[in-house]
């Protein structure tokens, strides 16, 4: 059986020079954020530019996967920011509530 340094060198053999940066930084095992890219890029066929395109919507990984940005600038949509995504899904979770409560109250009322 061969080490984990034997297996990771057969692997960098088989990594594009562009991606190999993004490779070495995910097994440092320091970061999750390159292991999630190295980790999508290495089933894209480490072709950074099918990243966005992904099919496999029931990956764990599918919603953070890289290079989605460049995606949505092409579709001209506008990528929104977790905070600002976050804070619009509380209001509409609120307004939802709001909803349900008066809804409630016309029903008790007739």
């Amino acid at each position: 059986m061969s080490t984990r340094e034997e297996q990771i060198a057969a692997q960098r053999k088989h990594i594009p020079d562009n991606c190999l940066k993004i490779y070495d930084k995910a097994i440092l095992g320091k970061s999750l954020r390159a292991a999630i890219n190295a980790r999508c890029i290495d089933c894209c066929a480490w072709q950074k530019a099918e990243v966005h395109k992904c099919p496999a919507m029931s990956c764990p990984l599918w919603a953070v996967r890289p290079y989605q940005r460049r995606q949505n600038q092409n579709d001209g949509e506008k990528r929104v920011r977790k905070g600002q995504f976050r804070k619009r899904n509380a209001q509409l979770d609120v307004g939802a509530r709001q909803e349900e409560i008066t809804h409630d109250k016309h029903d008790f009322r007739e």
